[in-house]
């Protein structure tokens, strides 16, 4: 029983120590427009549209593509927006 709570007691502290460790890690990090040179606003006329054409997909963008469309060895964004 000793072993069981001991080995419980371990894989506990290993799993509390990775958690500290992940606090300072950054996934994604923010850039301007003018960094990326994407100068992108979807902006909407709610006044162009009926109710029931307006929906929350309009809100959330018409769509984004990123891919080598072209082979030219970079990655291409295509971003929709509703007009």
């Amino acid at each position: 029983m000793f072993y069981k709570l001991s080995l419980f007691a371990f894989f506990i502290a290993v799993f509390m120590a990775s958690c500290d460790q992940q606090k300072d890690e950054k996934l994604f990090t923010q850039l301007t427009s003018s960094q990326t040179g994407i100068h992108f606003n979807n902006d909407i006329d709610e006044k162009k549209f009926s109710k029931e054409a307006l929906n929350e997909f309009g809100y959330m963008g018409g769509g984004v593509g990123i891919g080598d469309f072209n082979n030219d060895g970079l990655k291409d964004i295509f971003l929709v927006a509703i007009r």
